[in-house]
């Protein structure tokens, strides 16, 4: 039997409607388990668009079993996704997660099943992920693993959510405690441990970079297909945590990954692809918060360059 699929909603009818969608058109559809997960209006301004999303996962239709189960209350993110794949995969041993703006391949089911029960019961082996970063890596691997864990279409076991740690003091202190932060950090590709100092402080509240720790400090790996699976269409700026980043887009694969069993280990060539990309995606992420926020700054900062050449002629 396919895993459960579980997806979490908000307040963005339309996302979670493309995102259905697009799970329906998978071949395992009708043979799995959909439970939908509905967050509660932060605010009343909000309550239109929770009760639009609602309508769309009461009118899904194509599963084997759909469940829908509406927080009453705001949950928030973080601790939505936490209870709820908690929930599922002590019931299920196993579990598919998506949220509601992931847009995933007519593939995507069956490589996320197929991997599961290749690596079930691996003790190297934490997650499953869907989502490829985009890359020019010639002839790369069909499939690949790096150290740690994913979020953006993804699947675990039981015992391997086991180990997720929603203590940020103490993640943060393992890593610093073992040395680790220029490796939690890929060389210093991008600041995962600052996001770890802004959950402790209160900024954000990422269950993401959480698991990401708990599976980096287990010594556990995530696999990775070549060429992704799936695409985040919540990154244009509807989204309660991510803004508009074009770094980010790219095309659903239309071809199936061949999965064969390979050792879970760091891919080399894969983990330096990643750390080009994601200095490259720190890099417009700023140039995103100061065009939006701080418009001024970039406009000085250009003032002074052009003062500067002028000088220099």
């Amino acid at each position: 039997m396919p895993a459960p699929i579980v997806v979490f909603a908000y307040n963005r009818p339309d996302h979670l409607q493309r995102t259905l969608t697009a799970l329906r058109q998978n071949p395992l559809a009708d043979q799995s388990d959909l439970f939908i997960y509905c967050d509660g209006a932060k605010t009343p301004h909000q309550q239109a668009a929770m009760n639009a999303t609602r309508a769309v996962a009461d009118a899904v239709t194509g599963f084997a079993k759909i469940t829908v189960i509406k927080r009453e209350s705001n949950w928030g993110l973080a601790k939505n996704i936490v209870d709820g794949v908690t929930q599922i995969v002590q019931d299920y041993g196993r579990i598919i997660v998506v949220e509601d703006d992931i847009l995933t391949s007519p593939h995507f089911l069956t490589y996320m099943n197929g991997a599961l029960d290749l690596y079930d019961g691996n003790p190297k082996v934490a997650c499953i992920s869907g989502w490829c970063f985009p890359h020019d890596v010639p002839n790369p691997p069909e499939t690949f693993f790096l150290k740690g864990a994913d979020c953006w279409g993804w699947a675990t076991w039981a015992d391997k959510w086991a180990l997720y740690n929603p203590d940020s003091r103490f993640l943060l202190q393992e890593i610093r405690s073992r040395k680790l932060e220029r490796e939690f950090d890929l060389d210093g590709a991008y600041d995962y441990v600052g996001m770890l100092k802004h959950e402790i402080a209160g900024y954000v509240n990422s269950w993401a970079i959480r698991w990401r720790a708990s599976a980096f400090l287990a010594d556990t790996y995530c696999l990775y297909p070549e060429r992704s699976l799936v695409e985040n269409i919540g990154l244009d700026g509807s989204g309660t945590h991510c803004g508009d980043s074009a770094i980010t887009k790219q095309t659903v694969s239309q071809m199936p990954p061949s999965l064969q069993k390979i050792p879970a280990g760091n891919n080399q060539q894969m983990h330096c692809a990643i750390q080009t990309w994601l200095r490259e995606f720190k890099k417009n992420t700023f140039k995103h918060f100061l065009l939006h926020h701080c418009p001024w700054l970039l406009l000085l900062r250009n003032k002074i360059r052009k003062a500067i050449n002028i000088m220099r002629q």
